[in-house]
């Protein structure tokens, strides 16, 4: 097997105002009778500048990976300069590139839709990491934390498929830690009769022969169907990763990742904070740091600028706290 891993990053700046124009032309059409709710809700396309930790960290901490894919939707961050571009080695995909084939379901503000598209990346390695913006690395990693051969590393707590089991289980203080996806449409077609891989907020590792394998040409154009999210659509990186599971090993691993979440948040928040404690883990996920209290979100950009040999002043002018 080729040796080469390359990592995946989606990302779009809703504040953008063309982007914005585009989206709100579209919500006012939309088409779908079944979106999810908040589909359309600006924090999903918010930018609050964790992009900058997500590009450095993968650079700094995984410098064995090949490449970084940023999709976009004809955008780039201003620090993103050419120059910065190749220290980073990063190649940037845009939309139109990686609906090639299928244009017309074009435009898209959908992240489900996006990320259905995934093997579709031209010159995508074999073996690569897909993560949202907001999650970034924060000490070393090696690929032994993604791969073991043919074995896929998976960062997921054991969900189980039934409603009633799932109610029950929710008494209990052991199931209720957060930043994990979830229950997502498309559970009842997973293998297995009791349980499926309940992923976690965190960067995971994929084989693009398995993305293909499970999304053909005529599945792909049918969960990506959706211009916004969609009751009506499967969660593609669980998915595939559960599906797989019929013939890809797997080993589960879930001690080394953190997702922060708003004070206000009725999920529940995530009570570790601070450098001491970010110390024990390899990945962060910072869920709607718009919404963290100043001080919180103040303290995090510190220690994730320190980190990454970031100007904590640049960061601030770009994305106030």
């Amino acid at each position: 097997m080729n040796n080469d891993i390359d990592a995946v990053v989606s990302w779009v700046d809703g504040a953008d105002q063309k982007h914005r124009d585009k989206r709100n032309s579209f919500i006012e059409r939309e088409e779908n009778d079944s979106s999810s709710p908040n589909a359309a809700a600006v924090a999903r396309f918010q930018d609050n500048g964790e992009l900058r930790f997500c590009l450095y960290s993968l650079r700094k901490f995984a410098p064995w990976l090949r490449k970084i894919y940023l999709i976009t939707d004809d955008q780039r961050p201003a620090w993103l300069s050419s120059d910065v571009i190749t220290s980073l080695g990063v190649v940037l995909v845009d939309h139109k590139e990686l609906f090639s084939e299928d244009g017309d379901l074009l435009p898209t503000f959908n992240s489900r839709s996006i990320e259905t598209m995934l093997a579709q990346i031209p010159g995508l390695s074999e073996r690569f990491i897909y993560l949202n913006d907001d999650m970034a690395l924060t000490k070393r990693v090696v690929p032994a934390d993604f791969f073991q051969g043919d074995k896929l590393v998976v960062r997921a707590r054991w969900g189980v498929k039934s409603r009633w089991l799932e109610r029950k289980l929710r008494r209990f203080t052991f199931w209720h830690r957060r930043g994990y996806i979830c229950r997502r449409p498309g559970v009842h077609l997973l293998p297995g009769r009791i349980g499926y891989f309940d992923l976690a907020h965190a960067p995971h590792g994929l084989f693009k022969s398995d993305f293909q394998a499970v999304f053909t040409r005529e599945a792909r154009r049918s969960n990506a169907r959706f211009r916004f999210r969609s009751e009506s659509q499967l969660s593609p990186v669980g998915f595939v990763i559960n599906t797989s599971r019929v013939w890809r090993p797997v080993a589960r691993r879930d001690k080394d990742w953190v997702c922060f979440f708003p004070e206000k948040s009725k999920s529940g928040v995530f009570s570790i904070t601070g450098r001491e404690n970010l110390n024990n883990f390899k990945f962060v996920c910072f869920q709607d740091l718009q919404d963290f209290g100043e001080a919180r979100r103040l303290s995090l950009t510190a220690e994730m600028c320190g980190r990454l040999g970031l100007s904590l002043d640049d960061q601030l002018h770009e994305h106030p706290t």
